[in-house]
């Protein structure tokens, strides 16, 4: 019987050595997808147009491996703060089990944890990554060379 697995990964690098494990393992390159957002580089309108065009195109991947909408609503959302995604094609349960005991040691990303946590977030309200201080510094004490 023929499954999917799919793995979301924070970074480019652990999906690639994901693929790298899974091909040195026996996985054929044919039933390997690695899928990656816009890259570097690009003009700003085409990334964005080009994110646009692969998270439309996930959404209906999703939306046709699996049957429950808030599912696909949290794999799509969660591959919003993702850099790449792998999939792999599988015939048996065993392969299956292996791939994604692959996937899961190079860093797949938990959907359903990182769901939970977005819900606690967006209760307590917007984060903030950035931290503005009023404050300049001199010259003699910033970090630039």
């Amino acid at each position: 019987m023929s499954q999917t697995v799919i793995g979301l990964f924070d970074h480019e690098f652990s999906a690639q050595q994901a693929v790298k494990e899974l091909l040195r393992v026996g996985f054929l390159r044919d039933n390997i997808d690695l899928t990656r957002h816009a890259t570097a580089g690009s003009a700003k309108e085409e990334a964005d147009a080009r994110t646009d065009t692969v998270l439309d195109s996930l959404m209906r991947f999703f939306s046709a491996l699996l049957d429950d909408e808030e599912e696909v609503s949290r794999h799509a959302r969660a591959v919003r703060h993702v850099s790449s995604l792998v999939v792999v094609h599988t015939k048996s349960s065993d392969e299956s089990r292996r791939a994604s005991e692959i996937l899961d040691l190079f860093g797949a990303v938990d959907v359903n944890e990182r769901a939970v946590l977005e819900k606690k977030i967006l209760a307590k309200g917007p984060r903030i990554r950035s931290l503005i201080i009023k404050r300049g510094v001199g010259d003699d004490v910033r970090l630039s060379e």
